[in-house]
């Protein structure tokens, strides 16, 4: 995760997928997806 978040800090974007809670609680945005439709988004952390 620090190497995304180097990565951010630089300006890059990254886009991780995960169904792990430990990992989406270190982005500054969740997007959630069910059934291959956007049902929740804009959650920002940090």
């Amino acid at each position: 995760m620090s190497l995304f978040q180097d990565l951010n800090q630089r300006g890059i974007t990254g886009i991780i997928i995960t169904h792990e809670a430990e990992v989406s609680e270190q982005t500054r945005r969740i997007i959630r997806i069910q059934d291959g439709l956007i049902v929740d988004q804009g959650e920002y952390h940090r």
